[in-house]
């Protein structure tokens, strides 16, 4: 189980090609909500919008089939690419979406892991 640093994912894909990762819920929540509030990087949106990303984020992380995941990750791009704006988007499809990191069934929580 790792967090969401994507170089040791990385690398554990490559040293490790058959392995499954497993990404803890307490990170990836905590990595997407650090996102969608980073101002510098992908722009300031509404306190509306804000809030319904905030929604989408756990929906996202705790969807329980693909078909859940991807109904909650269209709403999340339609409202990170408001204003004509596409670089949240972009970064969340390719680091998540793209390479499945996102899947729900590859999340855990450090609690339960531990046990």
């Amino acid at each position: 189980m790792v967090d969401k640093d994507l170089n040791e994912i990385a690398v554990l894909r490559s040293m490790f090609p058959d392995t499954r990762i497993i990404l803890c819920h307490f990170y990836v929540l905590k990595w997407l909500r650090k996102a969608v509030r980073d101002d510098k990087k992908y722009g300031t949106y509404s306190s509306e919008v804000l809030k319904q990303m905030n929604s989408c984020v756990p929906n996202m992380v705790y969807s329980k089939f693909e078909s859940e995941l991807q109904g909650q990750a269209d709403e999340f791009k339609t409202l990170a690419c408001r204003g004509g704006r596409m670089e949240l988007w972009e970064k969340f499809e390719t680091n998540w979406m793209r390479s499945k990191l996102s899947r729900p069934l590859q999340l855990t929580n450090a609690v339960v892991s531990c046990l």
